[in-house]
């Protein structure tokens, strides 16, 4: 009678390691998915703030060619006026 017990707790036992072992890999499963839809988000953020950057740089660099034309073509004007 006792030998029946301790089975039958052994055999409840291995089923409950079976379901652990079950639950375990399916929680690594969502971890993985949550880590990785995550990880997507933070490279889309990255690309939008490295377009953002580029966009301004070229701002930057417009600005700078027109200041330089405009001091070309004062230059320019002082030299011509001057002959």
């Amino acid at each position: 009678m006792l030998k029946n017990a301790i089975d039958i707790l052994k055999k409840h036992q291995d089923l409950l390691k079976a379901k652990f072992i079950k639950e375990k890999k399916e929680l690594v499963n969502f971890m993985k998915a949550y880590l990785k839809i995550y990880s997507q988000r933070r490279q889309k953020k990255k690309i939008k703030m490295n377009k953002a950057h580029v966009q301004e740089l070229e701002k930057r660099a417009n600005l700078r060619v027109i200041s330089l034309k405009v001091e070309i073509e004062k230059e320019i004007g002082k030299f011509y006026s001057k002959t």
